[in-house]
């Protein structure tokens, strides 16, 4: 059991936090006496099920075979099941893209999600970046705007269904951590800044596996000691 007076509740209310989130019970005191205690929630098990994700790539699949139009290979079995009590899982935004909207990674995401059962952290942070990558793919001509449609409700889908579950950031430790990580490696491996904040709210949220299809993203994520997985 951690403590923190009132005046550290005020003044870094982030740090306190980060210790409830890590599972810690922290007691609040006032000219050294107790006066309230901050707990953790209980921890709610949800019901095994499946996870439509994995029998829908971005709304050009057949539901008969489980074949993807687009790329001609096998993309999921509707019998897949997946326990959604896991230790979360980063994805960042090339990941996202390539599950709701087909490209080259496509084929290979389904198939990591079909033998590593999980649901993914979406951040208010990720979902925007996603979403306009979606509007993006459109001006560029990737995607008409049927499919981008398709794929922006797959994103409220999945939350919805618990696929991807809603999960808030504290900045202040998100842009500090971003920080550290630039002084460390930036000169050595070259770090865009979207690269850093993404394995800064990973590691703010004390992520199990990050997820990427982009190299640079993936060196940076092993640097900054997560378990990186690139597709």
């Amino acid at each position: 059991m951690k403590t923190a007076t009132v005046r550290q509740i005020r003044n870094a209310f982030p740090s306190v936090l980060r210790l409830i989130r890590n599972g810690e019970t922290v007691e609040i005191t006032l000219r050294r006496k107790v006066v309230a205690t901050l707990t953790p929630p209980a921890v709610k098990k949800r019901s095994r099920r499946l996870h439509p994700w994995l029998t829908w790539t971005h709304g050009l699949l057949n539901y008969n075979s489980c074949r993807c139009f687009l790329c001609q290979v096998q993309t999921c079995s509707p019998k897949i099941v997946i326990a959604t009590d896991r230790p979360m899982i980063y994805a960042d935004t090339s990941f996202l893209f390539s599950l709701v909207l087909h490209d080259a990674n496509t084929a290979g995401v389904v198939a990591y999600l079909k033998g590593h059962a999980a649901s993914l952290a979406l951040t208010s942070w990720q979902r925007g970046e996603l979403r306009n990558a979606v509007r993006l793919a459109v001006w560029r001509g990737n995607c008409d705007a049927l499919a981008a449609k398709r794929a922006l409700d797959k994103i409220t889908a999945d939350l919805a269904a618990g696929n991807l579950v809603e999960t808030p950031l504290v900045w202040p430790d998100v842009l500090m951590i971003a920080d550290e990580l630039s002084e460390k490696h930036t000169t050595a491996l070259g770090v865009r800044s979207l690269d850093l904040l993404h394995v800064a709210a990973a590691v703010s949220l004390s992520a199990k596996t990050f997820l990427t299809c982009d190299g640079r993203q993936l060196a940076l994520a092993r640097a900054a000691g997560l378990h990186a997985d690139k597709i």
